[in-house]
């Protein structure tokens, strides 16, 4: 009678966890029916994330046992795709959280045995390609980067085959070739759509530049073959390309009459390829031949100096404040950073040069006498950056695309850069664009070159409508890097096996994306922050007259910084600084007589060099307040 007892109790609970079972399962299908309909309705403001939503409705159909058939949603493929490359014993976790409705690492496995990944032309991208060319009613046009990655030399066996000698996909296997050190990749860009896709890579130890231009002669005619036009070649200052530019036909050398920054496509006779050197390494070669030479001398005879850059950053260094730029000691001492593009664009930017020009003629420091050639000289290679690197279909000024509205504009600046950068002499009186530091400004002359001829071909007669030079540039190589670095957590020195095996996941969907060190990260300094939470007062309560006056009577108990006490530059930035207190207390007030008391007609020096257009002048009241403080 006992055991029955215990028996019937048992099987009460069991009836009892079914039927709970049952309800959330009915639960979580209306719910998903709601969700349905939600999401095909679009008057209702709120759209459903598609990858959130089919990972939903997988949870629900494995909660009533109507477990997954045929082939998984493409976002939610994407998601295990991505989350797989960063972790595999995360993904694991995930899934048994999520009742295993993310598909297993075998079906994984069997994703990835679609593509072989193996050194060379990749077969599966052209394949991709073709019907990616086919269904578009216009012609896809792209641009071909080429940059290497350095990779550990380590030999292992991976299954039955032995990876990390020199590869380049042609099936020779033998002992006496060279252990692999870099891996050589191809990528294409799509100019006139938002695409990119590595190609092939190689296996190297070293390329000549003859076997470069090979390769590339190959890979634009393979792109031919599935319908995508090349338009440009994109690499960095190595000599070896200089020499696969010359393989190729192209004429770089600036002492010639005319530079020839393209050649002919070897799939198409009657159409060109233009050469571009990356924007990004070559501001970076420029920053090191300032920095290296002792001076520059311009056409006018003025001594262009990195002395200049360096007395402004110990200077708003020894004063604790900056003149509205962001140099800092990294940025002088670049010898251990000389990879990041932030720090040569940052160091040689348009803020730099205002901050030059105003010591030198408002405040008129004795060290800064001089500085107007270095100012200039930094000032023309920060626009030339921002032309080579622009984004944004809807930015302006040197930001914007280049459109034939905007033609007149900047055409006029390549002339004059031209001319600027073939005035510029070294210290032994050669012109820098045939001395030994030649690479940057050599670089700049070309790009310009080629980016003036594109534009003509494709904008010009209607091909396209703008330009967007940033993808022309070799940061999607380095993206790319950065992904295959951090696969499975970050490592720069990754063997032949493994770049082999991240290259072929990251040709598979995923959303992977670059590491934030690398060396285009976004800068997130902030400045001041005047959004800060507020004690709010009790409104019952009221100030008595001893309270009032108090509150007005001085208090001798803060240490408060005298006007007088202050330094010529710390009176000049605080006004500028003031000016962006006043914007940010204009956002928490609604009282037009308060605003408008924050408020001068008169610039403060600073804020005139400055201004584009955005900058806002202070009041003396808020001007006095911020020296007080």
């Amino acid at each position: 009678m006992q055991k029955f007892g215990v028996f019937g109790s048992g099987q009460f609970a069991v009836k009892g966890g079914a039927l709970r079972m049952e309800t959330a399962c009915a639960l979580y299908i209306s719910l998903l029916s709601a969700l349905t309909a939600l999401g095909k309705r679009r008057d209702c403001g709120w759209e459903v994330c598609p990858s959130r939503f089919q990972l939903f409705r997988l949870i629900c159909r494995n909660l009533v046992g109507n477990e997954q058939k045929g082939k998984y949603p493409l976002e939610l493929r994407a998601f295990a795709l991505t989350l797989h490359f960063y972790s595999p014993a995360a993904y694991e976790y995930v899934r048994s959280k999520l009742n295993e409705a993310l598909p297993s690492q075998r079906t994984l496995r069997g994703w990835y045995k679609s593509i072989q990944g193996a050194p060379g032309f990749t077969a599966e991208a052209f394949a991709f390609l073709e019907k990616f060319a086919e269904a578009r009613d216009e012609t896809f046009y792209c641009a071909i980067i080429v940059d290497d990655m350095a990779i550990r030399k380590h030999v292992e066996l991976v299954g039955d085959k032995v990876v990390g000698y020199v590869d380049f996909g042609t099936g020779l296997d033998d002992d006496g070739l060279p252990e692999a050190a870099n891996a050589c990749v191809f990528m294409i860009v799509g100019i006139n759509v938002r695409f990119k896709m590595p190609v092939g890579y190689f296996l190297i130890d070293s390329l000549t530049g003859a076997e470069r231009a090979e390769l590339a002669k190959q890979c634009i005619e393979k792109l031919a073959s599935v319908k995508a036009e090349v338009v440009s070649l994109t690499f960095d200052g190595a000599s070896s390309n200089f020499t696969m530019a010359r393989c190729l036909g192209a004429q770089l050398r600036v002492d010639c009459e005319q530079i020839s920054s393209s050649f002919v496509n070897p799939a198409d006779d009657a159409k060109n390829v233009y050469i571009i050197l990356d924007a990004c390494h070559m501001i970076k070669v420029i920053r090191n031949s300032l920095a290296n030479l002792s001076y520059i001398v311009d056409a006018e005879g003025k001594h262009i100096k990195w002395a200049y850059i360096v007395a402004l950053e110990a200077l708003q260094r020894s004063e604790g404040l900056r003149l509205g730029n962001k140099l800092t000691k990294v940025h002088v001492q670049w010898e251990k950073q000389k990879m990041k593009v932030r720090y040569a664009a940052q160091a040689l930017s348009s803020s730099v040069a205002d901050a030059l020009d105003f010591c030198e003629n408002v405040l008129k420091l004795p060290q800064f006498r001089g500085a107007s050639a270095t100012s200039k000289f930094v000032r023309v290679f920060d626009h030339l950056f921002d032309l080579f690197n622009s984004r944004n279909p809807f930015a302006r000024s040197y930001k914007a695309p280049l459109r034939k509205q905007n033609e007149a504009c900047w055409k006029p600046f390549f002339a004059y850069t031209q001319a600027y950068i073939k005035g510029l002499r070294d210290p032994a009186g050669r012109p820098v664009s045939e001395g030994l530091k030649k690479t940057g400004f050599v670089g700049f002359l070309i790009c310009m070159a080629s980016t003036e001829k594109m534009f003509d071909e494709l904008v010009g007669q209607g091909k396209l409508k703008y330009l967007l030079t940033h993808k022309l540039s070799q940061d999607h190589a380095e993206n790319f890097f950065g992904s295959v670095r951090g696969r499975g957590g970050y490592n720069n020195n990754r063997t032949a096996a493994q770049f082999m095996a991240a290259y072929k996941r990251l040709l598979v969907q995923t959303e992977v994306t670059s590491s934030s060190s690398g060396n285009c990260t976004k800068d997130m300094v902030s400045i001041l922050n005047a959004t800060t939470v507020v004690a709010q007062v009790d409104a019952t309560s009221a100030l008595t007259d001893m309270r009032r006056s108090s509150i007005l009577e001085p208090h001798d108990d803060h240490d408060y910084t005298h006007p007088e006490n202050l330094s010529t530059v710390v009176l000049a930035v605080v006004p500028y600084i003031a000016g962006f207190v006043v914007r940010q207390v204009c956002k928490t007030t609604t009282c037009e007589e308060c605003i408008a008391a924050l408020y001068s007609d008169e610039l403060v020096p600073l804020v005139e060099q400055k201004n584009r257009g955005g900058l806002v002048s202070p009041s003396k009241d808020v001007i006095g307040l911020c020296e007080a403080v």
